[in-house]
């Protein structure tokens, strides 16, 4: 009887570690690699759930400013090799970013989609 009692304690306490929550990211912290590569993946009037889908973090709100018809939020990320990303969103979409890549350059995209290269 004893056994069985041990045996069903281990095992409900493996279910229980097992199901245990895990630490979520910090927010605005990544392994990405925010480099010209990247580029191509951030396109205007996205959504902030696909960004965060594909960079793999929320990021972190850098500030906000409410008017009328239109809300916009700036969010942040730090990636490896000292890679950064900002974005402004208007109602949840997309409408610029700024990239710090790892050479040092700096790329915006702006609402047309077009990148530019502001160099270092």
């Amino acid at each position: 009887m004893v056994k069985v009692l041990v045996a069903l304690l281990v095992v409900l306490s493996l279910a229980f570690l097992s199901t245990a929550p895990t630490p979520a990211a910090q927010p605005g912290k990544t392994d990405t690699v925010f480099n010209r590569r990247f580029l191509p993946k951030v396109k205007p009037m996205m959504a902030y759930e696909h960004l965060v889908r594909i960079i793999g973090t929320q990021g972190e709100l850098v500030g906000n400013r409410n008017a009328k018809s239109e809300t916009v939020v700036a969010y942040s990320w730090n990636g490896r090799k000292k890679s950064s990303l900002r974005v402004l969103l208007s109602n949840g979409k997309l409408i610029e970013a700024t990239m710090i890549a790892p050479n040092g350059h700096t790329y915006i995209i702006g609402r047309d989609g077009k990148i530019r290269d502001l160099g270092d």
